[in-house]
């Protein structure tokens, strides 16, 4: 049985899960972004601070979500403490919900990525696809973002017991 203080700690893990694959993606937008315009390493440094604070927060999330609980005090002022699913504990709701985050990026991303990819292999012959150019770079993370989608949904097991693991 999943109590409340449970199933927000689920909510904020995956927010935090989240949030980490957001951080791979803007670090290969960021980096690609100021490669071409690198000015001064003060850019550089506001990158890699940008990236830092994405990359612990995001950590934070997945691994103290029992401190944001009790700091925001999310689990008090309920009626009752108990969550009625049948036959779903934990482990099954994260597994369920890591599955659902790698369907979305599954879904969000692959039609552009098909449609740039025709674009791609008609290039030399029509110029564009539909009127539009579609960037390289941007085609390769869209097809990152397939592929962390699909491995998410492959590896959902080793990444619950990654998650849950007991200090």
């Amino acid at each position: 049985m999943i109590t409340k203080k449970d199933l927000f700690r689920l909510l904020i893990k995956l927010l935090g899960v989240y949030f980490l694959i957001h951080t791979g993606y803007n670090l290969f937008l960021l980096i690609s972004m100021f490669a071409m315009d690198l000015k001064s390493s003060e850019q550089m440094i506001l990158l890699l601070v940008n990236v830092g604070f994405y990359l612990l927060f995001s950590l934070f999330l997945i691994f103290l979500p029992d401190k944001i609980i009790s700091w925001l005090r999310l689990d008090k002022s309920f009626d009752d403490n108990k969550v009625q699913f049948q036959n779903l504990n934990f482990q099954k709701a994260l597994s369920l919900m890591i599955i659902g985050i790698g369907i979305a990026l599954i879904i969000n991303h692959f039609m552009y990525f098909v449609i740039a990819v025709i674009s791609l292999f008609n290039f030399s012959y029509h110029n564009t696809l539909f009127g539009t150019q579609f960037p390289l770079s941007t085609t390769i993370m869209k097809g990152g973002n397939i592929l962390i989608g699909y491995l998410l949904i492959k590896n959902n097991g080793a990444i619950t017991r990654l998650i849950t693991k007991k200090k």
